[in-house]
This record gives C-alpha cells, structure tokens and sequence, in this order.
C-alpha cells in the first residue's frame, strides 16, 4: 500500500488494481476500507476502465470490427469494470501527499487498442483529488471509457439515516436478471429524486442517474451525511449502490451507462495521440 497524508486527512492506495484503499479524516473512515492487498472485495474503490459497469455478452463492434471480450460476470453473461482491477500499477511519482501510477493496456484480449493510463492521487487540507488520464499510444481510434468504485462512509450507520442529495432528473432502467438497460425515465417526484436532501430509507439502490446538475465551478456534487463526493462534467453519469450489509454506499461517478460499448450511449471515443482525462474527489463537510 502506498501512504498519504495531508493535514487531517490520511489515504492508502493500492498498487493492485491502483484503488483507492482506504481515506480518513481525523481517523474517520470516509470509505470503506479494502480488505487486504489481494483486490478491492466487491470493488470497493475499484478503478474501473477502459469501461465501467457491464457489457453484454463481452461482445461489442467498433469502426466495422466485432471483438469478444472474457466474460467477467458469468452468473450474468456480461463481460463486468474493465481491465484493471487485477493489475499492478507502476508508481512514476511519489510525495507524501500525492501519487502517481502508470499502467499500459497494450491490446489486451478483446480490446485491440494501445492505452497509456496515468492515475494521480493527491491530498490536501480541502480533501482528496483523483485524476485519470487516458492517452491513446496507438494507431486506431480506441473506444473508451471508465468509473470508480468508493464505498462512501457517511458517519451514520446503517446508511438509512443518513440524508442524500443528487440533482440528477433522469434514471436508467435495467432487466432484473442481467442488469442491463432497457429504458430510461425521469427521477423526478419518484423515490429516486434527491435533489432535496432526504434520507435513504430503505431503499435499496443499484441505479445509474444522469441529467445532473453542475454546481458554479462546473462539477457535479453529491453529499450523504457528513461527506461530498464530486467529479468532473467528463464523467455524466453516477451509479449509486447499497450493500447488503447496509453500511456504506457505493457512489461511482462514470462516462457512460451500462453497455456502452455496444449502444453508444456517451461512449468515450479516444482518437491517436490524444487524451481523455476525468477528475473527483472526496472532503468532508459540516
């Protein structure tokens, strides 16, 4: 694990996956901890990429050519978060409060495409700033895109208590076997809308939401109990989960909603020599 440091706050990175393992503030846990250095246990602050959430059958076109990715999700038939949860970043830069890791996808089983990934994680007294380049290294256009995996600690628990607030109007609509979408409604005046701040409840949560709003210095903003999560606007969408156990919930911002790669939908495309770069962060608040 790597160690960072900033003021009151305190982080652990994960070389294995580059996750962000642990984050307090004053000794309080603003996520979920990894529980051990074998992997993010049911993804928790998984880096996910060069997609996020599922494709359907690991089958997907691009630019005319069909490509067949390993399926990853088997009970579901989906090929599930990428690339990278299972490999070992390069750490190019390091300072007590900040860190930089590397990873190349050199046309991996599936995705026949050339992806130089820069992963920083930085500290500072106003919290925690993750930043992910993407550069396409190769000679094709490279389709693309990417999530993270917080659990979200609010200092209540369970999360029922703890109120929620996400100007987002619109929620994606998934079968319940596959979990892949079939539609799209608007959040507003259903249990979905938290554009309010209002607990939880129990419900049970493992939606995609778009349509949200951006606060005056362009990012959008989510906040549960004592805790903000934002991320850039490159990045239009969010997935929220609740556990089972009910402790924490997942809050992992995304470009694109599930099975982009085969609908298109806000799909991320990375022309050669250029780049894609997404930001977020976690800080605690009054």
């Amino acid at each position: 694990m790597i160690e960072l440091a900033a003021g009151a706050y305190a982080a652990q990175v994960n070389r294995h996956g580059g996750g962000l393992a642990t984050l307090t503030h004053d000794g309080t846990d603003l996520v979920t901890p990894q529980a051990g250095e074998s992997g993010p246990p049911h993804f928790r602050g998984a880096v996910l990429a060069p997609w996020s959430n599922r494709i359907a059958d690991g089958r997907y076109s691009f630019d005319g050519n069909e490509h067949v990715l390993p399926v990853t999700e088997p009970e579901r038939r989906n090929a599930l978060h990428g690339l990278v949860l299972d490999r070992d970043w390069q750490c190019s830069e390091r300072a007590d409060d900040t860190v930089t890791l590397r990873l190349e996808l050199a046309q991996p089983a599936g995705y026949p495409f050339e992806l130089v990934l820069t992963l920083t994680y930085a500290l500072t007294d106003s919290g925690l700033t993750v930043r992910l380049d993407a550069s396409n290294t190769g000679a094709t256009r490279a389709p693309f895109g990417c999530g993270f995996h917080p659990y979200i600690r609010p200092g209540v628990t369970p999360i029922d208590a703890a109120p929620l607030r996400l100007e987002a109007t619109e929620r994606l609509l998934t079968d319940d076997v596959r979990l892949l979408p079939i539609g799209q409604e608007s959040a507003v005046d259903t249990p979905y809308d938290f554009t309010s701040a209002h607990p939880i409840g129990p419900l049970h949560l493992d939606d995609a939401f778009s349509g949200i709003a951006a606060s005056d210095d362009g990012r959008h903003r989510l906040r549960i109990g004592g805790v903000e999560v934002w991320w850039s606007p490159a990045m239009p969408w969010v997935q929220l989960f609740t556990p089972p156990d009910r402790d924490a919930i997942a809050v992992e911002p995304c470009t694109s909603p599930p099975d982009a790669f085969r609908s298109g939908n806000d799909l991320v495309v990375i022309a050669p020599g250029a780049t894609y770069r997404v930001d977020w962060g976690v800080r605690a608040v009054a």
